[in-house]
């Protein structure tokens, strides 16, 4: 039996040469082998069939990390392209320019949500340097800088909103959004003649955006920005929206609430409240040690930088702090809440919340229930509570609990 000639050479561990069916041997028996046996007739090794070795394929692994989104294949973002060009096209008609006014419908084009309008006219004026007048050649140039390699809506408009250069957001960089929202909803319409309103509600949205981020540093990155929901909440935020039954950053009525609080203890509407201010919040619950800790642990790095003195960033909180404090004590199950409550509560820095940590907040508790009455048989005891924590959160070492101890169950931590 003869075997068929392969299209391409085969190599063998024996074999340095290519073979043919008339000189084909065995890699185990070679013509030169001292030890070969005559009684084996080359017609007998011709019959053996020996399985032909196949190239192996090469098993690309897709790329799994894709922090920008899903690429669109080539002709796929052409043809988006093309669409939106066209379409553009035609909304400029005969008009060589177009003002940040007439922008919202080529920002419909590319699929932007509306209040994201002043943003993109701006980003792309800056990128042109075309004076607050974008023509189609400018336009063009300015969508295919701010899309390239943006291959989901998150990352598109965080591109969208950064300053060139930068790789993250800071807290500025989102006033032209809230800009439209406050010139344009007609929901906010009543602010128009009350500046200083719409700066509380400018400044109340930002910070929550930042919270709801879990970006206290102030410089948001791609992935903190997704964790805003920013993307979903701007999509959903039309005209016909009532800012005052929405439960996102964008609420009209947590602002006035949050702001409300606020003027309650800045008595002095500087909008700075000292410890003394402070220790009024919700009818004096607060210890005394607690409000010395928030004084000093309370100051977000994202905002500090309006502080004008060593003295001010020491013995006062903005009313941006403010907020971060009120969304902390509100839900403290969050896990911005978690952190901001440990680091108030760590007060040696060590990162771990022992017994004698505990026990400096417990006193005050403990002299509460004696001031009102309590009897020794009815008090809650310290070590109680202590037990019952360690139970509940199960730390690594007992009774002393780290952050990720109490992250494990945002509840429990409470």
């Amino acid at each position: 039996m003869t075997l068929l000639p392969s299209a391409h050479p085969i190599s063998y561990p024996y074999h340095t040469k290519e073979t043919n069916s008339d000189s084909f041997y065995s890699p185990s028996v070679t013509k030169n082998d001292k030890f070969h046996d005559a009684s084996i007739s080359p017609s007998l090794i011709q019959s053996i069939q020996i399985p032909l070795v196949q190239n192996k394929t090469k098993h690309v692994i897709p790329p799994f990390h894709l922090p920008f989104g899903q690429p669109l294949s080539t002709p796929k973002r052409d043809q988006r392209d093309k669409k939106i060009f066209a379409l553009v096209r035609h909304l400029y008609g005969m008009q060589p320019f177009l003002q940040e006014a007439q922008f919202v419908p080529v920002s419909k084009a590319c699929g932007l949500p509306r209040y994201l309008n002043m943003a993109f006219f701006r980003e792309i004026d800056a990128l042109e340097d075309s004076n607050d007048c974008v023509s189609f050649a400018q336009f063009i140039r300015g969508w295919l800088t701010l899309s390239y390699g943006r291959h989901d809506d998150e990352s598109l408009i965080f591109n969208i909103l950064k300053r060139p250069g930068y790789n993250f957001l800071s807290p500025e960089d989102f006033l032209p959004v809230l800009e439209d929202i406050v010139l344009n909803h007609p929901g906010l319409q009543s602010l128009a003649e009350n500046p200083m309103f719409q700066e509380r509600y400018i400044e109340t949205v930002i910070c929550r955006i930042y919270y709801d981020g879990r970006c206290p540093s102030g410089k948001m990155t791609l992935t903190q920005f997704r964790h805003s929901k920013f993307t979903d909440r701007i999509k959903k935020l039309g005209p016909n929206v009532d800012l005052n039954t929405t439960q996102d950053f964008f609420s009209y009525k947590h602002f006035y609430v949050l702001y409300c609080k606020f003027w309650v203890l800045d008595t002095d509407h500087d909008l700075m409240i000292s410890q003394h201010d402070l220790i009024k919040y919700n009818q004096a619950t607060l210890s005394l040690w607690t409000v010395q800790r928030i004084m000093m642990c309370g100051k977000i790095a994202a905002f500090s930088q309006n502080c004008q003195s060593t003295w001010d960033k020491m013995a006062t909180l903005t009313y941006l702090d403010f907020i971060w404090f009120l969304l902390s004590e509100a839900d403290k199950s969050t896990p911005m809440a978690i952190d901001y409550w440990f680091r108030c509560m760590d007060a040696d820095g060590t990162g771990v919340l022992t017994r004698y940590d505990l026990s400096q907040f417990w006193e005050d508790q403990d002299i509460r229930q004696r001031f009102y009455g309590i009897g020794a048989e009815d008090r809650i005891r310290f070590d109680d509570v202590l037990q019952q924590m360690n139970d509940l959160i199960q730390p690594k070492t007992p009774y002393q609990f780290q952050l990720r101890d109490l992250k494990r169950n945002g509840t429990l931590a409470i």
